[in-house]
């Protein structure tokens, strides 16, 4: 992830972020517009890109939109690791899990024995 600047690797050449919203803002010269356009047709992944930045209403809150994105979508990345993380047991409770498992397991089989003898 070193360049987060680039949102979508085409079979033909790489879109970048500044592309896609001048593409949306139709900033774009006629030459670079039908080069995003064959892009668009080729990545279904882009077309859904610029499909969400035509629905931002006020264009020129597109960078600001993508930034709050950005960020809401690393903190889920974060909180997700971070939930992981606190889920794993250390490698000694993983011991005393299978220390008591066996317990578990030899005091069932004691009982079975029990009542197997008393008939």
């Amino acid at each position: 992830m070193k360049d987060l600047h680039k949102i979508v690797k085409s079979n033909k050449e790489v879109v970048d972020e500044e592309q896609l919203i001048e593409f949306v803002k139709h900033n774009l010269s006629i030459e670079a517009h039908k080069k995003v356009e064959n892009n668009i047709e080729d990545d279904p992944f882009l077309m859904d890109a610029v499909e969400g930045l035509n629905e931002v209403s006020n264009k020129e809150q597109i960078n600001q939109s993508i930034i709050e994105l950005n960020q809401h979508l690393s903190k889920l990345v974060q909180n997700k690791s971070k939930r992981k993380q606190k889920r794993r047991l250390p490698t000694n409770q993983w011991a005393i899990l299978a220390v008591v498992v066996v317990l578990f397991l030899s005091v069932i089989t004691y009982f079975i024995i029990h009542l197997q003898g008393g008939k």
